[in-house]
């Protein structure tokens, strides 16, 4: 455990003023308060004390903003001494100025507390190619790379540069300004020249500005510009997991109404599949930073026609439009989002899929186990409209996802990114609840509900009981890094389409409006369902120490936050009892 300077800083206000005549020349102004020592210098392990001088029977406060300095007593009345002592969190944050002020009723002091610390250690180079693997052959002309998470000796977060190049000396380089902030990289909408060896590596960068070396020079030979094109039913392996677990929470990605026009290398199946997954590694945390935990495959499905079948009106309509999808999906063509994907149940007019049909299809194509518990089945639905829904099995611990290829803006509410962010991170992973309002009162039935749900690990980004002390995200207000780190964290009463009631953590989320920023209670149930399903138990500390939307992370990693336009909630999660 590194130690380090943090420097505690206040602007010192004169003493109290007391009024003087020239009639009364003995009544001079004295200070209400003062300190003996303005600056103080404490180590890892040993308090420091100022003496505190008050008038009798005056009332003072000692406050801070900082997590890593306890300072006792907090509060008095009178003369007498403070106590300064450093805080071990367990891990390393950045230095910074924070007031702490001394403070009566007419005055004020201040004290500069500096803490050391050593050098930063520099980060080790990633080990390992994860994609392509090293001296590959035949690979794909996607432009796509993953490696393994490095270790850095200080536990600081990292982010990566990464180097390619076809001769070893003119180098394309990603990442230089900021670094990536994952493990991984892909641009769907570029390719590699067919039959090309490759050059690669890969430079760890601290959240304090030290490099590593760069890593190892790895090596792969891409195929023919055809080896790369889809094949029905082919599953590709797009990213295993490289947290040394050897369980993981898996995501497949198929697609439905994609022809096998779509299929070639390059083409519109490999844009729209690449720009799906990396869309929660480019854009939000926390799977910026646990993309190792996730293992992601691709499966094509090619159908007989291009686009989806569209329908209007309850569950049992018929379909406006018929098309020969393999999957056979549809979706409301109203203006709004209404719903999409498939039911439980197939009805006449209808393609007459179910979504038992869809798992039928997919697993015949994977390995066995794959699709047993802690996945979910995302369906990309080549049709252009803003919609997106999610299916839970309430037994199986699995979830079906549909997203259709939503025609806004990244960034904005109607992004197909923002959209698969939203159903697939927020509900198919983290099991979030929606935390759109509207005007009306959560009713008895819905509040328990939510708490069944919450007894299963779902929706803990939401409360029923309107008390910091029960809430699912309570823990937060009881940790040290509460004022510093979370001050945003509260109880906003509004959440699952209802105003009343019912309360989220934070004012604004993904799981509002679709920005690419779950809130902190959000972060933590998702991580939590990521350790849990790697057979790991989340812990505080570590949590804290890789949450890179909390204040004061210094990462540049934090999500930038876009207001949305012409807000459309999308439809809440359909729970299934199998």
């Amino acid at each position: 455990m590194k130690t380090f300077y943090y420097v505690l800083m206040a602007a010192c206000l004169a003493g109290g003023l007391a009024s003087c005549s020239k009639d009364n020349p003995s009544d001079d102004p004295t200070p209400t308060l003062s300190v003996d020592n303005e600056e103080i210098t404490l180590n890892a392990t040993n308090a420091s004390s100022v003496q505190l001088t008050v008038p009798a029977g005056v009332s003072w406060k000692a406050t801070h903003n900082s997590p890593w300095l306890n300072v006792t007593p907090a509060e008095g009345t009178g003369s007498g001494q403070l106590s300064f002592k450093f805080n071990d969190l367990g891990y390393r944050a950045v230095s910074s100025v924070i007031n702490v002020t001394i403070m009566t009723n007419s005055g004020s002091a201040t004290v500069k507390v500096t803490l050391p610390t050593p050098a930063n250690q520099k980060p080790a180079a990633t080990t390992a190619a994860v994609y392509p693997t090293n001296n590959a052959t035949d690979v794909s002309t996607e432009l796509r790379f993953v490696w393994k998470e490095a270790v850095d000796p200080d536990g600081d977060k990292l982010t990566y540069i990464l180097e390619y190049s076809t001769d070893q000396e003119t180098w394309t380089t990603v990442g230089a300004s900021q670094g990536i902030k994952s493990t991984g990289y892909a641009d769907g909408s570029k390719t590699l020249t067919p039959e090309t060896k490759y050059y690669w590596r890969v430079t760890s960068w601290d959240m304090f500005g030290e490099k590593s070396d760069p890593s190892e020079t790895f090596s792969f030979t891409t195929g023919s510009a055809a080896a790369g094109t889809w094949t029905d039913g082919e599953a590709r392996l797009y990213q295993d997991n490289t947290n040394g677990s050897s369980d993981a929470f898996t995501i497949i990605v198929s697609g439905d109404g994609f022809t096998a026009d779509d299929m070639k290398p390059g083409g519109h199946w490999d844009q729209v599949s690449v720009r799906a997954i990396e869309s929660l590694f480019t854009n939000v945390e926390p799977y910026k930073t646990y993309r190792p935990y996730l293992r992601i495959w691709r499966v094509a499905a090619i159908s007989n026609e291009s686009g989806i079948s569209d329908k209007s009106g309850g569950t049992e309509t018929p379909c406006s439009t018929l098309k020969d999808t393999k999957f056979g999906t549809m979706y409301d063509n109203i203006s709004s989002s209404a719903w999409c994907g498939l039911y439980d149940d197939s009805y006449p007019g209808q393609p007459g899929k179910t979504l038992d049909d869809a798992w039928d299809i997919i697993r015949p194509s994977l390995p066995d186990g794959t699709t047993d518990e802690n996945c979910a089945l995302i369906i990309l639905m080549n049709v252009s409209h803003y919609n997106g829904t999610v299916n839970y099995y309430s037994q199986s611990k699995r979830t079906t996802g549909f997203v259709c290829l939503s025609p806004g803006a990244t960034g904005t509410m109607q992004g197909f990114e923002n959209v698969f962010v939203h159903e697939v991170g927020g509900h198919a992973i983290g099991h979030l609840a929606d935390c759109y309002t509207r005007a009306s009162t959560i009713t008895s039935a819905k509040v328990q509900q939510t708490l069944q749900y919450q007894s299963l690990g779902w929706y803990l980004n939401v409360d029923v009981t309107g008390q910091k002390e029960t809430c699912p995200w309570s823990f937060i207000f009881r940790a040290p890094e509460c004022n510093a780190y979370y001050s945003a964290v509260g109880l906003y009463e509004g959440a699952r389409s209802h105003n009343k009631g019912i309360w989220r953590s934070e004012s604004i989320s993904c799981m509002n409006d679709n920005r690419f920023y779950y809130d902190a209670a959000s972060r933590y149930a998702i991580v939590k369902q990521l350790k849990e399903s790697a057979g790991e138990t989340i812990n505080w500390k570590d949590f804290v120490n890789k949450d890179y939307d909390r204040a004061n992370a210094n990462t540049g990693t934090r999500a930038e936050q876009i207001v949305p336009y012409n807000f459309l909630p999308l439809p809440e999660p359909t729970i299934i009892d199998k």
